[in-house]
């Protein structure tokens, strides 16, 4: 694999841990500079978004951990590489 893509998966890994991370102590209720950093309520998104991105993530992480375990990036690769932009479009939304 193509060091640029090994840094890319890298970023991934560790932008879905943190995101991880800061939901679950989120929905802990816990509020601090990390948990409150770039984080907005949505007006479309509901309680019910809560436990659905959670899979998401895990999924991310996961794909992200393989790909960088088997040095080849395949369909696990092209799958995790989308969850980052669907996310972003789903923040974006009003």
């Amino acid at each position: 694999m193509h060091t640029l893509w090994r840094y890319a998966f890298v970023a991934l890994l560790l932008f879905s841990i943190f995101h991880l991370g800061r939901d679950v102590l989120q929905y802990a209720g816990v509020e601090n500079i990390f948990t409150t950093l770039l984080h907005r309520k949505l007006a479309w998104c509901d309680w019910y978004c809560d436990p659905l991105i959670i899979p998401y993530e895990i999924a991310t992480i996961a794909g992200g951990a393989f790909v960088l375990w088997r040095d080849r990036i395949g369909i696990v690769g092209v799958i995790a590489l989308g969850f980052p932009p669907l996310l972003l479009i789903a923040t974006l939304l009003p």
